[in-house]
């Protein structure tokens, strides 16, 4: 977060943030536990490892009948007059980015944005729901919508087919017909993983199930997936609860038709899957010699 802006949009030149020193804003839920963990861990923190001085802040309640308020609210404290926000961190879950970048794009304000959570924001169908064809996201595609030039990490792998996906094979070899209410493949799939898992560490512990006899024959189980492959590395350590051990860089085209729905708007994938904690610093922009080129 520090250094000069890079990565701002630029419909708006008479407040181009590019090249300007980055100045940070939060936005993040008002419950006691999330405020807290920003107002008096992460602001600190940033100060002390990076000396970054976080002076707007933004927390929201969610609920949806305050949204069009607290978006005008939010937006007033990221673009405030005297020191605005070059750079907001959205500690988000998978419906807030719409709400804040609709607002930003009616009010004529295009900082850098970073999503700091991973809560589905790396589905094909949660992306385009960021683009043009949502109203909320991008009230005025023909500037662009805030959300066309996004890239970070990931750490689903290759999503199938909604219908032909693992959870849906999964629930109709088992005697299930037709998904229950709006359940699509790719949250079939997710908990489908998320039941296995359980199944094997009950299973593994042996005998006598206590929290200490699971942890201990977790690394037990192996690993699937990783580097070299199309899916996640799912592995347990010792003495570590992290079952997701490796991560993919991606970017977001808009105009790629995925593969789950057969709508416009797609993430691409860029080198190999990599491996928790074999990241390597590189130049800004270059994630370790493989240049982020757009198709």
């Amino acid at each position: 977060m520090t250094g000069p802006a890079k990565y701002a949009g630029t419909q708006n030149p008479a407040q181009n943030f590019n090249g300007k020193p980055r100045n940070l804003g939060i936005i993040s839920t008002d419950d006691p536990d999330n405020k807290d963990t920003v107002q008096k861990f992460l602001i600190p923190l940033l100060k002390q490892k990076c000396g970054v001085t976080v002076t707007n802040t933004y927390f929201y309640a969610q609920d949806i009948n305050t949204a069009a308020k607290q978006v005008a609210a939010g937006i007033a404290a990221m673009n405030d007059p005297q020191h605005p926000a070059t750079t907001v961190l959205c500690l988000c879950d998978q419906v807030a980015p719409q709400f804040l970048f609709g607002g930003e794009q009616e009010n004529n304000y295009y900082p850098e944005n970073v999503i700091a959570t991973d809560q589905g924001m790396d589905y094909d169908k949660t992306g385009q729901s960021y683009g043009p064809s949502s109203q909320l996201s991008c009230p005025n595609p023909g500037i662009g919508c805030v959300y066309d030039l996004a890239f970070g990490l990931g750490i689903i792998g290759t999503e199938a087919p909604n219908g032909q996906d693992p959870g849906t094979k999964i629930f109709k070899l088992g005697g299930g017909g037709t998904p229950p209410g709006s359940v699509e493949g790719k949250t079939m799939t997710s908990v489908a993983e998320e039941w296995i898992m359980i199944a094997n560490l009950i299973e593994a512990a042996g005998p006598k199930l206590t929290p200490q006899t699971m942890a201990a024959q977790a690394p037990s189980l192996g690993a699937v997936g990783g580097p070299g492959t199309p899916d996640e590395l799912l592995q347990f350590r010792a003495n570590n609860g992290y079952w997701t051990r490796d991560a993919k860089l991606l970017y977001w085209n808009k105009g790629l038709t995925s593969k789950y729905n057969g709508v416009a708007g797609a993430y691409l994938q860029v080198g190999d899957r990599r491996v928790l904690g074999s990241w390597k610093k590189s130049a800004d922009g270059q994630p370790e010699g493989v240049p982020l080129k757009r198709q």
